[in-house]
């Protein structure tokens, strides 16, 4: 079976079936695939798929991936309100601070006497504010993590 076309260019179209795959179709995207995000509050999380884009929700981990550099310095410490590190670097500020004055003595133990030492050293180093908070973000992580590991192995040493 041939189809005979006679006539311009505009009817052979007709004839074969319109040109859709572009503006026309378009028209046709009126439909929401993604919505807001519990945990990041963008507006990423799949409707079907039930997981976001953006942070990966709801798995207990964030999505992150080496090749996007971009996205890894959008969710990291310090993008967002902080609300907790705020208050531990207020106070560690505050105690630097006290340390240097000579405000408040404590009893002189070894450890305190370390402890001290080192926060002196921080504080003599002539660096930027910006430097001197990331040493502190990290000091603070690192000293979160260890005390879990610690409450990990109470827990698995008492089972």
């Amino acid at each position: 079976y041939q189809r005979r076309v006679h006539g311009t260019l505009s009817e052979c179209l007709f004839f074969f079936g319109h040109m859709t795959k572009g503006t026309s179709s378009f028209g046709k995207h009126n439909g929401r695939t993604h919505t807001l995000c519990k945990r990041c509050g963008l507006r990423a999380f799949h409707r079907q798929k039930k997981r976001c884009a953006s942070c990966g929700f709801p798995s207990a981990k964030l999505r992150r991936w080496n090749w996007s550099e971009k996205a890894k310095r959008r969710h990291k410490i310090g993008t967002g309100r902080m609300r907790h590190l705020t208050k531990v670097f207020n106070g560690m500020r505050r105690r630097a601070l006290q340390d240097r004055a000579g405000v408040h003595r404590r009893v002189k133990t070894k450890s305190n006497r370390k402890m001290l030492a080192r926060r002196r050293a921080t504080i003599t180093k002539k660096c930027s504010s910006k430097v001197f908070l990331r040493t502190l973000v990290i000091r603070h992580v690192h000293c979160i993590r260890k005390k879990k590991k610690k409450k990990k192995k109470k827990n698995s040493a008492l089972i």
